[in-house]
């Protein structure tokens, strides 16, 4: 039998992450080969993950990662606040985070995965699933590219509970580049995070959408004000619809940082200081579990 050195098996555990006891065993049956006893470690991994595969995965957290023209965010769960805390669990949404966004121009959601991506991520799963034993699961992901002319923030609040992301456009790189340019994007992600926008202007509802929440309002208005004339209540009606975009519209929010402005007059101010049209184009906000 190998002679199992408590040297051998502390460079396995630094090297796997697992238990001691589980290191040492690995060893023994591996008759001393490193590289055998750290694939009997990642097939033990792998038969915990398995097993674990069923139970509730309701903490967690969001990472986001930027890099050149791309950005990408993902939302990792685990079972428990205790374990969404670990270095080794946020350590590995940096890493999912920044695996997405290091993939290439193209963009795609958990939906369209690439399968390298995917078989990476399993993967890695089921090897820390094995080191921490709780379930985990990469429950979604998105990866955005913008040009040169483009500026994308991220923000993350709430310690991972809450991510965005968002692409303002511009006329040219160097207004992309600049501060102010910058710092509109941040503040615009911020918005984001804390007002939960649903589409970034009002001619972004499909016309089926806004119909149903027309008539939705015009019959809330009439419920509401049994004994106004009819022209009155379609005034009513008209009012909420209004405050109805300058809740669910980004751009008719007021600004959370100086509510005597909206989004939109945000943007013209900043447009107008840096010399060109800057343009929200789109965001991406995550909530944890949502």
């Amino acid at each position: 039998m190998a002679d199992i050195t408590m040297e051998n098996i502390k460079k396995l555990r630094e090297v796997t992450g697992a238990g001691i006891m589980d290191c040492k065993k690995a060893l023994a049956k591996a008759e001393g080969d490193f590289e055998k006893a750290q694939e009997i470690l990642r097939q033990k991994g792998a038969e915990k993950a398995e097993k674990k595969k069923d139970r509730a995965t309701n903490s967690g957290l969001i990472e986001t990662a930027i890099v050149g023209g791309s950005a990408a965010m993902v939302e990792l769960c685990c079972e428990t606040d205790f374990v969404a805390k670990n270095d080794i669990f946020k350590g590995l949404a940096k890493e999912f985070a920044d695996m997405v966004v290091s993939s290439g121009d193209q963009e795609f959601t958990i939906e369209n995965l690439p399968d390298s991506i995917k078989a990476a991520q399993q993967s890695k799963l089921a090897e820390a699933i094995g080191k921490i034993g709780e379930n985990m699961t990469f429950r979604r992901c998105v990866k955005i590219s913008f040009g040169e002319t483009g500026k994308v923030a991220s923000y993350v609040h709430m310690g991972g509970k809450i991510g965005v992301l968002v692409e303002l456009g511009t006329p040219s790189k160097e207004i992309a580049d600049a501060a102010e340019t910058a710092e509109l994007a941040k503040d615009i992600a911020m918005q984001i995070a804390a007002q939960y926008p649903r589409l970034v202007r009002r001619e972004d509802f499909s016309e089926d959408e806004l119909a149903k929440q027309k008539k939705m309002i015009a019959e809330l208005a009439a419920e509401e004000n049994p004994k106004k004339p009819a022209n009155i209540v379609e005034r009513i009606a008209n009012g909420k619809l209004e405050k109805f975009f300058q809740s669910a519209c980004l751009v008719d929010q007021a600004f959370i940082k100086d509510p005597s402005k909206n989004v939109a007059q945000l943007v013209k101010e900043v447009s107008k200081k840096v010399g060109g049209e800057i343009v929200v184009k789109r965001f991406v906000r995550f909530s944890l579990g949502e």
